[in-house]
């Protein structure tokens, strides 16, 4: 498989950067200009961006007719956020910073302040599974400002996010879209956020072509035909998703004795992407020890030549960056994802790899308008 790096330029960093100009609230970072001309053109009273946790480009081909609502719709494809995961390109999108600048680059980072591996979202402990008390690690040692209270101040536009995990939370799809229409539909301006996290969930557990999935992605088809149907004429309705999945194999450090010595921890970040803390005395000699029990497998990078890469994207690197990707970083050329132990709960698909499926996304654009 040909390696597809980000392109930041292309993504959905210059997504959410246009979104916010075009509310006061500038990012700092290079807008997307096949956005900008429509945002000009159009003078939207509101903006809707919908993600669809998983909902690549591979995934829109292979489940849904051309004729569908979506395909039909489609009118570029757009680049992921490294790694082409959910914890780096949600984040990305609700900060308006990359990867690099807002320092949540996957699922697991290590906390030594904590002596902790944790997982971000959740705030628990990535080996114990303990749910760790107080604000979580992520927010205390890597906060942000939001997109949100961004346009909010700057005070022509009224902002929020709208998902499971918000504040409130809408816990279906329903919900999501029937608070997003009540406040499209109030006076003023408004960008409105709403994250639903299918087809990921489904295709984790079954894999990327399951009947399960089809299903699913054509009744997200069929939905967001109607909720586009029910939007006021002024309205921009986006829909795009964080990365795309691959099904996956997997392979275990447990079963190379002399990789598991070498290493201090567990693997972190994701387990396409994974932080590997070397022990000192293992540290020149680790690359051929990897290279020997995964040939060809990944590319293995020290951490300064990770983040000097580009792959995080660009701005200023966030002070934990160095410390978060690890002595090597190792990213997944193929379809390999790479386990602590045989007792880790594996997965049928999964992404943050570099290949073509997990890093194109889709850019949907839909206009009362259209047809």
């Amino acid at each position: 498989m040909t390696p597809v790096r980000p392109d930041y330029q292309n993504g959905s960093l210059a997504l959410i950067s246009s979104i916010a100009a075009y509310f006061g609230a500038p990012t700092g970072h290079e807008p997307l200009p096949a956005l900008d001309s429509l945002l000009e053109d159009g003078h939207y009273r509101s903006v809707i961006l919908l993600l669809f946790d998983g909902l690549g480009n591979a995934a829109l081909r292979d489940h849904l007719p051309e004729d569908s609502f979506l395909r039909r719709h489609l009118v570029t494809t757009l680049s992921a956020s490294f790694p082409p995961t959910t914890t780096a390109a949600t984040t990305a999108l609700e900060s308006g910073l990359s990867p690099a600048e807002h320092g949540w680059i996957g699922w697991s980072l290590w906390f030594p302040e904590l002596g902790r591996i944790v997982d971000l979202f959740p705030n628990r402990d990535s080996l114990t599974g303990e749910a760790l008390p107080g604000r979580s690690a992520a927010e205390r040692f890597m906060p942000y400002t939001t997109v949100f209270e961004r346009i909010n101040s700057a005070g022509q536009a009224d902002a929020a996010c709208i998902s499971p995990y918000s504040d409130p939370a809408y816990k279906t799809l329903p919900e999501i879209e029937a608070a997003i229409l009540s406040r499209c539909t109030a006076p003023g301006r408004h960008y409105l956020y709403g994250y639903w996290p299918e087809p990921d969930h489904t295709m984790h557990d079954t894999g990327v072509h399951a009947d399960e999935v089809r299903e699913i992605i054509r009744d997200l088809d069929r939905r967001t035909e109607a909720f586009a149907q029910s939007l006021p004429q002024d309205t921009l309705l986006l829909i795009t998703a964080d990365h795309g999945l691959i099904d996956v194999k997997n392979l275990v450090l447990e079963d190379h004795p002399e990789l598991m010595q070498a290493l201090e921890r567990p693997p972190c970040v994701e387990a396409r992407a994974a932080a590997l803390y070397v022990r000192e005395e293992y540290r020149a000699r680790f690359p051929a020890l990897f290279e020997a029990a995964f040939p060809g497998e990944f590319l293995l990078m020290t951490g300064d030549e990770a983040i000097s890469s580009g792959l995080f994207g660009p701005g200023r690197a966030h002070p934990r960056l160095r410390q978060s990707v690890g002595d090597y970083f190792a990213v997944s050329l193929k379809d390999t994802c790479l386990l602590w132990k045989h007792d880790d709960h594996p997965l049928a698909a999964s992404h943050a790899g570099l290949t073509a499926d997990e890093m194109q996304v889709p850019l949907i654009v839909c206009r009362k308008a259209d047809d």
